[in-house]
């Protein structure tokens, strides 16, 4: 696994692929059967971007201890689980260049395999982590699982606002972001008031990275993502560049847009050269720029050291990343 950041970082790979073990340890089925399915889902790795951004906070206030090791397996784990949840809802075909969980196997698989993998993530926090660290996962289980059920409740919600969109994606994608930085920053001992900024600066790297995602799945390339492209329009989901585009469309042009959401098919390529042609996928690029813009002043109290060098290259990454 090669981490996404800069190669001056020093030891962060050596920290990762002992993080990797742990994922292959707590993820290890005794049952033949269940390893089957799960060895179907860690068979394609991620970007393990909640394990680096734990493991950057807490080399930016100290030093790494086994616990921050824990945590950061365990954010992965909650991820994986919450992606494998969200295959099913959206009937997505392919995730990370492979066929989906609930598409190879079934739903019924997928719920039970996702369930799996958050009782390991409980597991992992019972056993190693302090109770203010529990607390911190717990609540950002619960702002994630709240994004979801928002998102679900405002699909085809045409009149959806930028500020509830913006609300949305705070608990379902910023939340876990914000709770990696803290976690790992608290882990350290870290003063409250770095612990703070740390948070602060995941929750705008959260913010930056979704609606650059949101971006993507307009504008993207499936072989590039790794998944579906065109998954929102097809699910009804209103992102940032349909809700800009309707905002920013007058007359003839806004009813033919509305249209044109409204007959079911998505036609992904047509409505893109619509929200392009009126500015609304620039904005939203520049709307996911001034986040990441955000993150980066976030740290800026912080000593300088490669560690926060890192992650103000990721906060570059998140905007200007296409898969």
């Amino acid at each position: 696994m090669s981490p996404i950041l800069m190669p001056k970082v020093k030891n962060l790979s050596a920290v990762l692929a002992r993080i990797e073990k742990q994922l292959g340890r707590h993820l290890n089925a005794r049952d033949r059967f269940v390893r089957y399915f799960i060895n179907h889902i860690t068979a394609a790795r991620g970007k393990r971007l909640r394990a680096q951004l734990t493991v950057l906070a807490a080399r930016v206030c100290g030093k790494v201890n086994s616990r921050v090791e824990h945590l950061a397996a365990a954010m992965e784990i909650f991820h994986h689980a919450t992606l494998i949840h969200d295959d099913i809802i959206d009937q997505a075909e392919r995730r990370r260049g492979r066929p989906s969980l609930n598409h190879r196997f079934s739903n019924e698989v997928s719920v039970m395999v996702g369930d799996l993998m958050f009782t390991q993530v409980m597991n992992i926090l019972i056993r190693d982590m302090p109770e203010r660290v529990q607390k911190i996962a717990a609540n950002t289980a619960s702002r994630v699982c709240i994004g979801e059920i928002q998102e679900l409740r405002l699909r085809t919600a045409w009149q959806l606002t930028v500020n509830e969109y913006l609300a949305v994606i705070a608990n379902k994608t910023a939340s876990l972001f914000a709770g990696c930085c803290e976690g790992g920053a608290v882990l350290t001992g870290a003063p409250d008031r770095r612990v703070a900024k740390l948070k602060q600066y995941g929750r705008a790297l959260g913010m930056a990275y979704q609606i650059r995602d949101d971006l993507l799945d307009l504008t993207g390339q499936t072989s590039r993502l790794g998944k579906t492209v065109g998954t929102d329009l097809k699910t009804g989901r209103i992102t940032l560049p349909v809700i800009l585009g309707l905002k920013r469309c007058c007359g003839e042009k806004r009813k033919q847009l509305l249209r044109k959401l409204r007959v079911g098919k998505y036609p992904q390529k047509s409505i893109s050269q619509i929200l392009k042609a009126c500015g609304a996928l620039e904005a939203t690029r520049a709307m996911s720029e001034a986040y990441a813009e955000q993150a980066r002043k976030a740290l800026r109290s912080l000593p300088d050291s490669p560690d926060r060098q890192a992650l103000i290259s990721l906060a570059r990454f998140a905007w200007e990343r296409d898969n």
